[in-house]
């Protein structure tokens, strides 16, 4: 009951929040309940086997050509869903975005593309800093993630630079922030891609998170005074 919490009804009222269920509806129509895998085969790709995380302009190739050869907008050959997320982040002015993940545990920061293209090529972007910041304080807020004790993956700090760990084209959260200025760090929230509902996991995965999120979210009211403290 947000009337009756303070702190949740201060954030209510004080911010724009957007929520997006899932980006993949059809692949989570095809995801099963319970699996463990973490790569996530099942469910990974929508109805054209397409991975929509990989489906968003690169800062690193061309876009796609059309059928005369002429080289095509930012919107063209994607997948229906990549493109009414693209002009939904371009729409809006989102300032700081929380992109969840399942498969790991970590706070995944941009770059996610290097133009090495291959993993273990840190991907420093001009706000490195302050991304590190923000990842950071969601790590340290889990009540797990900066222990770094799951899913067998060692993190320092629960954090890691997304082309660091492993290097992804055409991700949303370098388009976030690219092209919409957008601040958005990917959180890896578990090892399984798509836990089990019913025996207490969603449970034990909101007091995990709970404090985060909301520490999160708050913080998007103060970006001036972060920028000038780092």
């Amino acid at each position: 009951n947000s009337k009756s919490d303070t702190r949740i009804n201060r954030l209510l009222t004080t911010t724009d929040i957007y929520i997006m269920p899932s980006m993949n509806p059809d692949g989570f129509e095809k995801a099963v309940e319970g699996s463990c895998d973490k790569y996530g085969e099942s469910g990974r790709e929508n109805s054209h086997t397409v991975d929509l995380n990989r489906d968003f302009p690169s800062p690193y190739k061309p876009l796609n050509s059309m059928a005369n050869g002429k080289i095509g907008d930012l919107f063209y050959g994607r997948q229906e869903e990549t493109i009414a997320v693209m002009k939904w982040i371009l729409k809006e002015n989102f300032v700081l975005s929380g992109n969840l993940h399942g498969g790991s545990v970590v706070a995944s920061y941009p770059y996610d593309e290097t133009i090495h293209n291959t993993s273990s090529s840190y991907g420093r972007s001009p706000d490195d800093s302050l991304f590190r910041f923000l990842a950071h304080t969601y790590s340290n807020k889990h009540l797990t993630m900066s222990k770094s004790l799951d899913c067998g993956a060692e993190f320092l700090d629960g954090i890691t630079n997304g082309a660091a760990w492993y290097d992804v084209s055409g991700g949303m959260q370098d388009f976030n922030y690219l092209h919409s200025n957008a601040f958005e760090i990917t959180f890896e929230l578990s090892c399984c891609k798509y836990p089990l509902a019913k025996d207490g996991t969603l449970t034990k995965e909101w007091d995990n998170n709970r404090e985060a999120l909301l520490t999160y979210m708050e913080m998007v009211h103060n970006f001036q005074d972060i920028l000038f403290r780092i």
